[in-house]
């Protein structure tokens, strides 16, 4: 865990947080106009956590982010402040949900080609830490949480890496399983229908020879085929999902 709190100007306070030793954590409270800061300073005087505000990619808003990532991190391996932990957590998926939404709008003018380098990084920075929420809520068993984040992070794959497919198939499938395990099947059946959408031309692509990113979409063209039939307890798929099969097996043996 002590990992992800490096990298940032307010190491130290993060690993005083999580270690408890909060004396320590608050002489390193500087700087509280920083918002991470400000909440971490709320979180340890036991006071109510100010969620009115919004981070903005336009004000340095991917970076504070990850700070709020971290100060999460840090008040769950602490274990002294559950409620704040709890409206900790309902802040950080909230900002995520409208740091997607813009790198979403940002991405609209470039439907038919690459998005610009500031956009790719904003885009970039945020599908990691998506990773570490992920990872932390897993950890902690939350999986409605784990949830929201693999959603956001589906839109922002879409939005700035659409024009590569072997990385929007496994977050789509992905976001189709947890909601899936949350039971929220008529969403997670949306998502796979959408990957069949966009994969099932690997079908054809692929009949003479599979690249490696295509044995990926195939795979994720896979995931999608099963979790359709399964929760739909249907075998329609069957035909279709055999010769996907087929090509990613007779893909990974030309590779080797």
């Amino acid at each position: 865990m002590n990992t992800i709190f490096e990298k940032s100007n307010y190491t130290q306070l993060w690993q005083a947080i999580a270690s408890g030793d909060l004396d320590k954590a608050r002489e390193k409270l500087r700087d509280t106009e920083y918002i991470p800061v400000r909440l971490a300073a709320e979180v340890l005087s036991s006071s109510p956590l100010g969620d009115n505000f919004t981070l903005s990619l336009k004000a340095n808003g991917e970076s504070q982010f990850t700070d709020l990532v971290r100060l999460l991190a840090a008040v769950y391996e602490n274990g002294n402040f559950p409620e704040q932990a709890n409206s900790l957590r309902l802040i950080t998926i909230e900002q995520l949900t409208s740091l997607a939404s813009e790198v979403m709008s940002l991405a609209e003018a470039f439907t038919d080609r690459p998005v610009t380098p500031d956009i790719w990084f904003y885009g970039v920075v945020l599908r990691e830490w998506c990773n570490t929420l992920i990872d932390l809520f897993t950890a902690l068993n939350i999986p409605r949480a784990k949830a929201a984040v693999w959603q956001n992070k589906s839109k922002i794959t879409c939005a700035v890496m659409s024009h590569y497919p072997h990385f929007v198939g496994p977050d789509m499938v992905a976001t189709a399983e947890i909601l899936e395990e949350v039971d929220e099947k008529d969403l997670a059946k949306q998502y796979a229908q959408a990957v069949l959408g966009d994969f099932e031309r690997f079908i054809a692509s692929t009949a003479e020879q599979a690249t490696l990113e295509d044995i990926i979409s195939l795979t994720a063209l896979k995931d999608a085929y099963v979790l359709l039939g399964r929760i739909d307890q249907t075998d329609q798929y069957a035909d279709k999902l055999k010769i996907v099969e087929e090509r990613i097996d007779r893909g990974i043996q030309l590779k080797r």
